[in-house]
């Protein structure tokens, strides 16, 4: 009783520490380097890098990730003349939160395509690394000749996996917010969630845990990412065309999935897999790279990006 007493404790002073940093309006302390931009859907916050004029390419984050963690690959794409424009997909960086709270593929995928409208780009290609890959792909599929081509980076689709339920603490009102509050958006636990990710705990650096935690401060993320996780980590997927296999033998657009060889969370038998259903795609491997290849080796995923979108007619 005495342990169950403890452990309650931490959790609400958890759920309480939350309530106390998420106080802050999105507005105020997103970075200036990117901007807002209100589509038919919400008001998305958006990075752009390049010539406007260039071959756009539109870069979709993962889990508990932001714009913010692509700028370097964003750089890279630049460069070589590319608009290279990473979009935060809600709930996570400083997007606006939906009235709905729908976080399924289905409404992932159309905040997407409205963004695209609301930009007036006519054609992009796709990035989306991980959980944010679902999204990604539905909208590819939904878009049809407006995507010039589709990027997967180690992405997270579930493909052939059973439907899962939340665990009980997730499903329930009253205790939701403890356990998100104590896990998913705890400052304290994104270094040890990194380091679950990558190959090389080295990577995990202070500068690199504050890029992370930046949005955590926004006013009920807590509440937002609990959401999340019922509508949308453990939504049912199998009505989406990206949950459906026979969809990827008939997606004809030009694929390139980047997969970490030591990938833990979706293990390359995943991409390799997907690589034998889409009927146009290559697949690069990276050795001594984890879940998040364009963090742990930037020169060979942006040499693999950017060889791949030279092959696409412009």
């Amino acid at each position: 009783m005495a342990l169950l007493a403890l452990v309650v404790l931490v959790l609400l002073g958890l759920r309480g520490a939350a309530g106390v940093r998420e106080v802050e309006d999105r507005h105020d302390i997103a970075p200036s380097e990117g901007a807002f931009v209100r589509t038919r859907t919400v008001e998305l916050y958006r990075q752009e890098l390049g010539p406007s004029d260039g071959p756009a390419v539109i870069l979709i984050h993962g889990t508990l990730a932001w714009s913010g963690t692509y700028r370097p690959l964003m750089e890279r794409l630049a460069g070589a003349g590319y608009h290279a424009i990473a979009i935060d997909l809600p709930p996570f960086g400083f997007s606006e939160r939906p009235q709905r709270q729908d976080y399924d593929r289905h409404a992932q995928a159309e905040r997407i395509a409205s963004a695209l409208d609301a930009m007036h780009l006519e054609r992009a290609v796709l990035v989306g690394h991980s959980f944010g890959g679902g999204a990604t792909v539905e909208a590819a599929m939904s878009l049809g000749a407006r995507v010039r081509g589709l990027v997967l980076l180690d992405a997270a689709l579930g493909l052939g996996e059973p439907l899962r339920e939340p665990p009980l603490p997730f499903r329930l009102d009253a205790l939701r917010g403890l356990f998100v509050a104590s896990t998913l958006t705890n400052p304290m636990m994104i270094g040890v969630g990194l380091r679950e990710f990558v190959y090389d705990d080295a990577l995990v650096t202070p500068d690199r845990i504050a890029i992370y935690e930046q949005p955590y401060a926004i006013r009920r993320t807590t509440d937002a990412v609990g959401r999340w996780v019922v509508t949308g980590l453990y939504a049912d997927e199998s009505r989406s065309r990206s949950g459906n296999e026979a969809a990827y033998q008939t997606f004809a657009a030009p694929t390139l999935l980047v997969w970490g060889r030591e990938d833990s969370i979706t293990p390359l038998e995943q991409g390799e897999h997907l690589s034998e259903l889409l009927p146009n795609d290559q697949l690069v491997v990276l050795d001594r790279v984890g879940h998040i290849p364009h963090v742990e080796s930037l020169d060979a995923t942006a040499a693999a990006l950017l060889s791949f979108l030279e092959t696409l007619p412009r």
